[in-house]
């Protein structure tokens, strides 16, 4: 054989050397193609596009991955009391059920990556946790989750026995967060020589001392004014029934909110050592003649999360917190209305702006008075209207109004506005006149009284 066939045949071998090793590296492993089942462990199998995730497809692929292994984990409602719970939560089984299992996802830990697969497009990984280290790890996780709440249970259950009512609800609801991730595990306890079911008995703790809460409204009707405040403040006393005796509940926040109406008020307060809780009404500003303050136990105050879980908030939701009512009757504002209406030099006989002017306050609450001494506000109206040109046997006329408002209680201008050359246009001067007058009058229903409205309540 030739020197030059010996080097064609060295290239020929080199090459196809070359390419099998290329189609072998470029060829899917078997994990990648068929998943692979060992009853041992959890396994996990995580992609990323290189193209839609180009600076983490990394850790695209391992998120997918322990989801994946996270997705294997069986969930199941075991207590038909938890899932009591959910219904009247109004949350939905599988709800939960991904709530626990992103839980899990997000505490996993113990696992291993076996292998990884890359093209340039295209990344896997392959990784597996052990059953039996997960199993060992939950369990460690449990009973440390347990300990927890089993102390602030026996706090609050302390508390309760001592009859300070508001700690013992601070206390069995800051049990819950740390075993409610396991809401759906037997969670079995023993206190004083009891067996519980420690999420059942917390749950039932919470509706028994709410069954025994009571609110009363000291004052539950009282007296309104549109636009100012109410002058005393609204009482609720927070007692707690148990037998026959009632005593005072010290600490407790309630909340108060308009449930019907609208206004200003201080939403929150705290029970004092006679059970009282207060707040001030600072604005009244719907114009309802009815108006209704609702006074309930805040239970969010007893719940120090910022964002509390699904299942927090699903318990919350499912308890039901005694309730109290304020009736606000609310009375308008009361005004005197004094109006000058001229007409080319001459008093109108008829006039445009008070009978528009007394609608429009009418509709926004306001009642009028015979006599200023008796009013809160004096509203002083002047507009004149005057010639205007003449063009083809049509007249023109213009009004200019001034609006004045007279707080009678300080004695105080409180508000003026003007318009000027509002436009009418008739067949005479004094046709054009009223039309400019009736123009006018929409005009101050439609910016002077709601500015000067918005003024008022601004400033009560």
């Amino acid at each position: 054989m030739s020197a030059k066939m010996k080097i064609m045949l060295a290239v020929f071998i080199v090459s196809q050397w070359m390419l099998g090793n290329l189609s072998a590296q470029n060829k899917l492993p078997v994990w990648v193609e068929q998943r692979p089942v060992n009853p041992n462990y959890y396994i996990g199998i995580g992609y990323a596009s290189k193209s839609e995730h180009p600076t983490d497809f990394q850790k695209v692929a391992r998120d997918n991955a322990l989801s994946d292994i996270a997705s294997q984990i069986k969930v199941q409602i075991n207590s038909d009391f938890v899932q009591q719970v959910v219904e009247k939560a109004g949350m939905v089984a599988d709800d939960f059920k991904s709530y626990v299992r992103s839980s899990t996802k997000a505490e996993l830990e113990g696992y291993e990556q076996v292998d990884s697969y890359e093209t340039p497009t295209d990344y896997w990984v392959y990784y597996r946790l052990s059953k039996a280290k997960y199993k060992a790890l939950k369990a460690a996780k449990l009973n440390k989750a347990k300990a927890l709440s089993l102390d602030m249970f026996k706090k609050a259950r302390a508390a309760e026995q001592a009859g300070k009512i508001a700690k013992a609800l601070l206390f069995y609801f800051q049990a819950i967060p740390p075993i409610e991730k396991y809401v759906n595990e037997s969670l079995e306890a023993e206190v004083d020589g009891q067996h519980i079911y420690l999420f059942n008995e917390i749950y039932s703790s919470l509706q028994r001392i709410l069954s025994g809460l009571k609110l009363d409204a000291l004052t539950p009707e009282v007296k309104g004014k549109l636009g100012q405040p109410i002058a005393n403040p609204l009482k609720v006393k927070v007692g707690f029934v148990s037998g026959a005796t009632e005593r005072p509940v010290q600490n407790m926040p309630v909340l108060f909110a308009f449930t019907r109406g609208n206004g200003d008020l201080i939403k929150r307060a705290y029970s004092d050592a006679n059970g009282v809780a207060r707040t001030r009404v600072l604005r009244i500003s719907s114009a309802d003649n009815l108006q209704i303050i609702q006074a309930k136990i805040d239970l969010n105050k007893m719940v120090n999360e910022e964002n509390p879980s699904i299942v927090l908030k699903g318990i919350m939701s499912s308890l039901v917190a005694p309730t109290a009512r304020f009736l606000i009757h609310v009375a308008g504002l009361t005004a005197y209305v004094e109006t000058q209406e001229s007409n080319m030099g001459h008093p109108v006989e008829i006039k445009q702006l008070e009978p528009a002017l007394k609608r429009v306050l009418s509709d926004r609450g306001f009642t009028f008075s015979p006599s200023p001494a008796k009013a809160d506000y004096l509203i002083k109206v002047k507009a004149t209207a005057r010639k205007g040109a003449e063009m083809y046997g049509l007249h023109s006329s213009f009004v200019t109004l001034t609006l004045s408002v007279i707080d009678l209680k300080s004695g105080q201008e409180i508000y003026k506005n003007s318009l000027d050359d509002v436009k009418g246009i008739d067949l005479t001067y004094e046709k054009a006149g009223v039309k400019a007058l009736s123009n006018a009058a929409k005009e101050i229903g439609n910016k002077l009284i709601p500015d000067f409205l918005q003024k008022i309540q601004s400033t009560q």
